[in-house]
């Protein structure tokens, strides 16, 4: 199974981090580099608007 570029450049990033708090604090900036999410796309967060852990990275 051939992967995306993208995805073998993260797993290559994440191969040099020793540290799970690393691998994991990547993984989040990762994810707030992402666009939005369209508005359609936001059903669902809306209905678990109550369950965030209010954590601040």
């Amino acid at each position: 199974m051939s992967h995306p570029a993208a995805f073998e450049e993260i797993r290559e990033n994440l191969s040099f981090l020793d540290d799970w708090e690393d691998r994991y604090r990547y993984i989040i900036e990762l994810g707030q580099a992402l666009p939005p999410l369209a508005e359609e796309g936001q059903v669902l967060a809306d209905l678990f608007e109550g369950s965030r852990m209010g954590h601040d990275f």
